[in-house]
């Protein structure tokens, strides 16, 4: 009968041969390694219900790691679609037209540096007075040096509203 059979084998497959036959694993198993090791056996149909529900969930665990697998592969596809709809404004698209922006990527751009370079000017004449030189007119402003634009050669055009702008202009300067 194939579910006592199995009941049979999931026992075998899953007992610690190192309990019972010393320097034995199941792929080096003998027939004398085998008839020393203990077997439980329940009656007959509980040993064949057994076996039936073991062979039941074993398929089970089988679906269910082929539907991971599948489901993997799903969100690495769902991933790379988020990515995209999220770095085209896709992702955002009736967001934004239900809440109209109080300031355009370049206004916020231009904020940005702005309060770049005044963070700047604020460090630069802390550190003139400590030296014992505070500045005097304009004349100190003149060594900021202004933050690289990305070159706009060959970029793709962007949704409306949105800027292009590098690293560099949106870090804070050392």
């Amino acid at each position: 009968d194939l579910a006592l059979g199995n009941f049979l084998l999931y026992q075998l497959n899953y007992v610690d041969y190192a309990q019972h036959v010393s320097g034995t694993t199941r792929l080096k198993l003998t027939l004398d390694a085998l008839r020393k090791i203990p077997i439980k056996l329940a009656p007959f149909r509980q040993a064949q219900q057994i076996g039936l529900t073991a062979t039941a969930l074993f398929q089970e665990l089988d679906e269910a790691e082929a539907a991971l697998t599948r489901a993997r592969e799903g969100v690495e596809q769902f991933r790379a679609s988020l990515l995209h709809a999220a770095c085209t404004g896709q992702l955002t698209a009736a967001w934004r037209e239900a809440n109209p922006p109080t300031e355009t990527g370049a206004d916020l751009l231009r904020r940005i540096l702005t309060e770049r370079r005044a963070a700047w000017e604020c460090t630069e004449r802390a550190r003139l007075e400590s030296k014992g030189t505070p500045p005097r007119g304009d004349a100190w402003k003149a060594r900021y040096v202004e933050p690289v634009a990305p070159d706009l050669t060959d970029l793709p055009e962007l949704p409306e509203g949105w800027v292009w702008a590098s690293l560099d202009q949106l870090s804070t300067n050392s």
